[in-house]
């Protein structure tokens, strides 16, 4: 996660895609550790 974060291939993810996989986060029992790996990662930075 962290190499793809760094190398821009989340640049290349519609929006669409992004807000898909952050609704599937959103109704686990953990939604936090979605964000919590995003802000590891550098993701929340892009």
């Amino acid at each position: 996660m962290q190499a793809i974060s760094s190398s821009d291939e989340l640049g290349v993810l519609s929006k669409e895609r992004i807000w898909g996989e952050t609704q599937k986060a959103l109704r686990t029992q953990n939604p936090e550790e979605y964000f919590i790996t995003l802000e590891k990662v550098g993701a929340l930075e892009k």
